[in-house]
């Protein structure tokens, strides 16, 4: 089994390397961002169960994110999980975006990643599943009513104007955005804020529940 390591950061190199390592797993390991057609060739050579990649790695360029999202549907047996570069506030959880995406943070515990990882290799088939193993969540669906107040909310309308555009009670609105903080797991704007940005880098946006 393989792993591919995109991160500039040695200490997260060097631990990831160890702890891949005493599994088994073979690391490939890039300090610098690696272009979206080169990152295809490596995946499709190198077949990997693990992809982790730094936001720092990722660009901004529009047209190379609609490729690196074709690239991560192309990959569905490989787990991609992102490190999210926080620059202003805590996330110390995780959020699964496709059943082969994770967006998290170098503030979410040794435990928590541990259980990420082996969540991949029970699903494998490549470790036996522990008894006490801790399931892990699935991808974060919101509902068409959570997804266009959401959008109107991160840009910029209170609560005021948001119900009365949506034609519903403001302690409505209070209502969906405390069950959209749940499910993203965090209860700061900006975070989700980024989450959101981050989403579409790699995705078409969050899943939409009936």
């Amino acid at each position: 089994m393989t792993s591919v390591i995109m991160d500039p950061c040695v200490y997260t190199q060097t631990a990831l390397n160890d702890y891949l390592g005493s599994k088994g797993i073979t690391c490939y390991n890039f300090d610098q961002p690696v272009a979206p057609g080169q990152l295809d060739e490596l995946l499709a050579r190198v077949s990997p169960a693990l992809v982790f990649i730094s936001e720092h790695c990722l660009s901004n360029n529009r047209a190379e994110d609609v490729v690196l999202k074709k690239i991560i549907s192309r990959y569905p047996d490989s787990t991609f999980i992102i490190f999210m570069a926080l620059s202003n506030g805590h996330f110390s959880e995780y959020l699964c975006l496709r059943d082969n995406i994770i967006v998290t943070t170098k503030q979410l515990d040794r435990t928590t990643l541990e259980e990420l990882i082996n969540g991949y290799l029970i699903k494998k088939g490549k470790i036996k599943c522990r008894r006490n193993a801790t399931s892990l969540a699935g991808p974060v669906a919101l509902s068409r009513t959570e997804h266009e107040m959401l959008r109107m909310w991160m840009s910029g309308y209170d609560t005021v104007r948001i119900a009365g555009m949506m034609q519903i009670k403001t302690k409505t609105i209070s209502a969906h955005k405390g069950n959209i903080k749940k499910k993203i797991k965090t209860q700061n704007k900006q975070v989700i804020h980024h989450l959101l940005r981050l989403t579409h880098t790699l995705t078409s946006g969050l899943n939409c529940s009936q």
